[in-house]
């Protein structure tokens, strides 16, 4: 690779720490799944420091990397590649001596043992730094997934609390929540039983057009029944919705109807039960007119 073109190429960049966070997260990912991109990198590091220490970068590459040389791990594995570069040269100037005897070694290593030394010692203390730099690099990515993920939340949808039946209005203020999981939005309503349809008491149900459910909570007549079972139809005796088998507490029978299924106009709740002799019996008729805004 000529000089122009390593100056520019991207694994030098990202060697001096030039890249930004994006493209280093971008080219970590690519060499921990091409061998032959990781062995390239580390073969560029290699250069790199060694050319340093002949002084053979060009100038700009040679301040770029003296500039990223702030960095302990950086200084270490430069002061290796160092004392290598003495202890080969001194190695070469012996060698080109004319031959003494058996002693040329150990003169050798005497004479130089504290580069040697001070070499050995720093490539343990570079292999150490590399592996906690490799295991570091690679957990990364995994790490950074971990803390953009948002924290789950369990779907926990909420209802409105019933008004208190101790004093039962005929038209009851529709109150509402909208929970984020289920979109799910109440109106509840308190009716009473007798009004006549179309008169001027008659209950007028007003609610939202982003209301679901009208909750009715309808107060039952004369001796409690069981096994309740209410059915709404329109003035013309159309049915449109129905449910058996409802709970009565407390004298109040309360139904959620899908507010989808409701148009504005005039309904008919017709309310029943059954007897301690299982005989069929009105609980009341619950007139209403509805409207939507």
């Amino acid at each position: 690779m000529n000089d122009n073109r390593r100056q520019n190429n991207e694994l030098t960049r990202y060697l001096l720490g030039e890249l930004s966070e994006a493209e280093q997260t971008d080219l970590e990912q690519r060499y921990f799944n091409d061998s032959e991109l990781f062995d390239e990198l580390a073969a560029v590091r290699t250069d790199l420091i060694d050319e340093y220490v002949r002084g053979e970068l060009p100038p700009d590459l040679r301040e770029r990397f003296e500039k990223f040389l702030r960095g302990a791990r950086s200084r270490e594995q430069v002061t290796f590649a160092e004392a290598l570069a003495r202890a080969k040269a001194a190695r070469e100037v012996e060698i080109s001596r004319p031959p003494v005897g058996r002693s040329s070694f150990r003169e050798f290593f005497t004479s130089y043992r504290t580069p040697i030394l001070a070499a050995a010692a720093t490539l343990l203390l570079v292999i150490g730094l590399w592996a906690a730099y490799t295991i570091l690099v690679r957990e990364r990515p995994q790490l950074q997934q971990a803390q953009t993920e948002p924290p789950s939340m369990p779907a926990t949808p909420t209802e409105i609390s019933s008004p208190k039946l101790s004093n039962p209005s005929p038209v009851a203020s529709p109150t509402q929540t909208t929970p984020l999981e289920s979109k799910a939005v109440f109106a509840t309503f308190v009716l009473t039983s007798g009004l006549v349809r179309g008169s001027s008491d008659g209950q007028k149900l007003v609610i939202s057009k982003d209301v679901t459910h009208l909750k009715l909570q309808l107060m039952t007549e004369g001796a409690h029944l069981k096994n309740y079972e209410a059915v709404i139809r329109t003035p013309e005796g159309v049915e449109i919705w129905s449910n058996k088998q409802l709970p009565e507490t407390g004298g109040v029978v309360t139904i959620s109807v899908p507010a989808n299924v409701l148009k504005n106009g005039d309904y008919l709740v017709r309310l029943s039960g059954r007897t301690a002799e299982n005989a069929n019996a009105s609980a009341g008729n619950y007139y209403f007119r509805l409207e939507k805004r």
